[in-house]
C-alpha cells in the first residue's frame, strides 16, 4: 500500500521565533488540518509572544532561489500558496514570476504587527507589486484597517474577505467582489484578544482551496476551524494563543 498523499501548501511570510503568528502559525494550522506545509520566510523578525521589535527582509536572491527549488519538481510543487508579510517590493514580482496561475493563491497582507510596529512600507513600488500579484489571487484577506489602506490597489475582479468587524457578540467577515458585498460570514466573538488569528484563517482557507473546495466552502470551514482553535486556546505568558492542534476542523 502506498503512503497516504497529503496536499502540499506553501506559506510565505514573516518568521516569528515565538510561533504565535507568521509562517510558524501557518505551519501549525496546515499540519492540524492534514496538509504537508512548506514555509518560506520573506522576513526575519525579532519577536517574543508579546511584541514585535525588529524585522528585516530576506534577500531577493535567496528568496527567488528557494521559490524556484520548491516548484522545480511538479510532483512536490505546492498545491496552494498563502502569502502573508511582504516587506521587499521585489518579493511580489518574484512570487508572480514563480507562482503558476492555476495554483490557488491567498494573500493576507500585513502592514503592521499587532503590537504596532510598522512592517511594510507600502510605497508606490510595493503597491504596484501587490496589485499585480493580487490579479491572480483567489482571495485577499485584509482586516478592516488594511482594507482601508489597500482598497484602491485591489483589483475589482479579485474577491476580498474583509475580516474582524465586531457586531455585538458576533464577528462578521464580509466577502466583496466588483465593488459589491457578496456574502457575510459570522462567528461568535470572544472577549479576550488572540495572537495570529488572521494568518490562521487565511492559511486554513488556502488549505481548503487546495483540496478543491469552493471559495464560500473554504471560508466557512476555515472560520469554523479558527473558532474551535480559539475555544481551545492556551496562555503563553499574558498572551492568548489559538490552539490549532486541539481544534477538530473538518477534513476533506
Amino acid at each position: 500500500m502506498s503512503p497516504q498523499q497529503k496536499p502540499i501548501v506553501l506559506a510565505v511570510g514573516g518568521l516569528d521565533p515565538a510561533n504565535c503568528a507568521g509562517i510558524g502559525a501557518d505551519s501549525q494550522v496546515l499540519a492540524a488540518l492534514g496538509a504537508h506545509s512548506y514555509a518560506l520566510p520573506s522576513s526575519l523578525t525579532v519577536q517574543n509572544p508579546k511584541q514585535a521589535l525588529q524585522s528585516k527582509a530576506v534577500s531577493p536572491g535567496l528568496f527567488s532561489a528557494q521559490l524556484r527549488a520548491l516548484f522545480m519538481d511538479p510532483a512536490t510543487a505546492p498545491q496552494g500558496i498563502k502569502v502573508g508579510l511582504v516587506q521587499d517590493p521585489r518579493h511580489w514580482r518574484l512570487l508572480k514570476r514563480h507562482t503558476p496561475k492555476t495554483t490557488p493563491l491567498v494573500i493576507d497582507p500585513v502592514l503592521n504587527a499587532s503590537s504596532g510596529l510598522a512592517l511594510a512600507k507600502h510605497n508606490r513600488h510595493w503597491l504596484n507589486g501587490f496589485r499585480k500579484l493580487a490579479l491572480q489571487a483567489q482571495l485577499i484577506t485584509p482586516n478592516q484597517d488594511e482594507y482601508q489602506q489597500l482598497q484602491a490597489f485591489i483589483p475589482a475582479s479579485t474577491p476580498v474577505l474583509v475580516t474582524g468587524a465586531r457586531e455585538g457578540e458576533t464577528i462578521c467577515n464580509e466577502l466583496w467582489q466588483h465593488g459589491k458585498r457578496q456574502q457575510r460570514f459570522q462567528c461568535q466573538a470572544q472577549e479576550a484578544e488572540f495572537r495570529g488569528t488572521g494568518c490562521r484563517l487565511s492559511s486554513a482557507i488556502t488549505y481548503h482551496l487546495a483540496c478543491g473546495a469552493s471559495l464560500a466552502q473554504a471560508i466557512e470551514q476555515a472560520m469554523l476551524f479558527v473558532e474551535r482553535s480559539i475555544q481551545s486556546s492556551y496562555a503563553l505568558g499574558a498572551q492568548n494563543i489559538p490552539d490549532s492542534h486541539a481544534a477538530k476542523g473538518d477534513r476533506h
